[in-house]
């Protein structure tokens, strides 16, 4: 997945993951974009990436289906895994 400055020219990678990428979508003030990535073991992984400082965090991860649908996180079922991250 690549983000590109249509002022510039510019792209950046942001995930190299080969298991797919869905449903993305942009903060607000476009400072942070969220998407769902399926990890290495097909559970669904929901990640907010940092524009300014091109950090990721991992937020979840699960066995049903996530979606992220104009900034709002659905979660089907339950999420099997949560960590706390504190974001600036």
């Amino acid at each position: 997945m690549y983000i590109l400055d249509i002022k510039t020219g510019e792209s950046k990678k942001i995930s190299t993951n080969n298991e797919g990428i869905r449903d993305f979508s942009w903060s607000p003030d476009s400072k942070w974009l969220a998407f769902v990535q399926t990890a290495f073991n097909s559970m669904s992984q929901i990640i907010v990436y940092n524009i300014k400082d091109e950090s990721k965090f991992n937020l979840t991860l699960t066995e049903q289906i996530v979606s992220v649908l104009n900034g709002v996180l659905m979660v089907n079922l339950f999420i099997s895994y949560l960590i706390e991250v504190s974001l600036p």
